[in-house]
């Protein structure tokens, strides 16, 4: 309201619309959430773009009646939801529908602070972060992430740097909402190196940098955050869609989010992530260390949020703290994946602090910090 009073006649403003009615998947696929089929993932894909396109016919005749007063209007259907940029007269207007349950300023989400030093270019043997959580035991167990897909909304990847041995995949591999390019590329650097940590390196084989916890896992990249780490809503919904459509990862790892403890901005859409089988992680933020700052969406109980840790495996310093919203929903007990959940956030705490991973370019190596490299270790 306050950004509607204050705006200048025919100024146009950014705006995502909520609709009221919202698919439920679980209610009508019995295999929501338990690794459904590829079939049975089509299938749900498919109900929720005739749902979308059911429930929003009424709301784009409207915006589209408004001819070029209204742009950039994108409707979504992996949650019934849409955004586009008018005057506040017509923002008030659609607000006023029956059929509208919220509509706010379109938000821009961006990497959570984290710092960046210069890093050795080879160091031969096993990295710190990768052995206290005992990833090696794993690979020596025969567990190393072999047929697995791993998926990151980023910056993007490069993805020829030399720790991913070629093992991007090039079929429906990426998706870029922010440039548009048909390649992957990394114009930030972030990306390439939550990716490292990922599945940088090979085990115990004759590469002799290993830097990632799952280095025999595959790996897909949607870039939704631009040159400065940033993102808006649209882009990072539409990555998002693309990973439950087309990507199909096991797990999704974001190291993006918003200093935002109450946003459900993007609870549909990582419903729908749930639904079609994608395990889903989320940094927690760096607002630490005060109580009540575990940022969204990674303070969702349908997702894993991740917090940091040190070398000397205690908690980071910045690792931002639950516990999460007493409120809906977020205390309704049947979001939640385990019944002692409980508002507890973050789930789960790795190495995030001092971690070194891939640069985005050549064959290079920094270090990082932040809770950004918790999420992929």
């Amino acid at each position: 309201q306050s950004k509607l009073n204050k705006s200048a006649p025919g100024e146009k403003i950014s705006v995502f619309v909520y609709m009221k009615d919202q698919a439920d998947l679980p209610a009508l696929f019995p295999s929501a959430g338990k690794n459904p089929t590829n079939d049975e993932v089509d299938a749900m894909m498919q109900y929720l773009r005739d749902f979308a396109s059911k429930h929003q016919q009424g709301i784009l005749e409207q915006l589209k009646s408004y001819g070029n007063e209204v742009v950039d209007l994108t409707p979504f259907w992996i949650a019934n939801e849409l955004s586009f940029k008018a005057p506040a007269r017509i923002i008030r207007a659609i607000a006023s529908r029956a059929d509208v349950d919220i509509v706010e300023e379109e938000r821009i989400f961006t990497i959570p602070p984290y710092e960046v030093s210069p890093a050795p270019s080879e160091v031969k043997g096993i990295e710190w972060h990768v052995t206290i959580v005992q990833a090696d035991k794993c690979w020596n167990a025969g567990y190393a992430g072999q047929g697995i897909v791993v998926g990151n909304i980023d910056t993007g990847v490069y993805k020829d740097h030399p720790c991913f041995g070629g093992r991007w995949r090039q079929t429906n591999g990426w998706y870029d909402a922010v440039g548009g390019q048909p390649n992957p590329y990394d114009d930030n650097g972030h990306g390439t190196h939550t990716m490292g940590i990922i599945c940088g390196g090979d085990g115990f084989g004759p590469f002799v940098d290993d830097i990632g916890v799952a280095p025999g896992a595959n790996f897909i990249m949607a870039k939704g955050l631009d040159v400065n780490g940033s993102g808006s809503q649209t882009q990072l919904t539409n990555c998002l869609t693309w990973m439950a459509n087309t990507g199909r990862p096991h797990v999704l790892s974001n190291s993006w989010g918003s200093t935002s403890t109450t946003s459900t901005a993007f609870w549909a859409a990582c419903a729908t992530c749930r639904s079609a089988g994608i395990r889903i992680l989320f940094s927690i933020g760096n607002s630490g260390p005060n109580p009540n700052t575990a940022g969204t969406p990674g303070n969702y109980p349908i997702v894993m949020g991740v917090g940091s840790t040190d070398q000397a495996d205690g908690i980071s310093s910045f690792s931002s703290r639950g516990p999460a919203p007493n409120q809906s929903p977020w205390n309704v007990t049947s979001n939640w994946d385990r019944p002692d959940w409980n508002r507890t956030k973050p789930d789960i705490s790795a190495p995030g602090a001092g971690i070194r991973s891939a640069s985005n370019t050549g064959s290079g190596y920094v270090f990082m910090s932040g809770t950004s490299m918790a999420s992929p270790n």
